[in-house]
């Protein structure tokens, strides 16, 4: 399997999406590829670490600096 397709399935095998024979082989080929199992470490972690940050609601007014903040900043890029 090439790194497009093990980054295809990523999502479907980390919800327990795929058909139990192909969740078998990722966990294969998980098992045999190091590399590729850190990569999955990672991917699982970063996606543990949004969802706590979306627990939490942005503080009144920070949503409308922002905004105003990365317009004025965006446009200077252009520039």
């Amino acid at each position: 399997m090439d790194n497009a397709k093990f980054i295809e399935l990523i999502g479907d095998y980390c919800s327990e999406a795929l058909p139990p024979k192909d969740r078998e082989k990722f966990s294969a080929l998980l098992r045999e590829n190091p590399n590729l199992a850190a990569f999955l470490g990672t991917y699982e972690e970063t996606t543990e670490l949004c969802n706590q940050v979306l627990k939490h609601s942005i503080p009144d007014g920070a949503q409308d600096r922002l905004t105003t903040y990365l317009k004025t900043h965006v446009e200077k890029l252009k520039t």
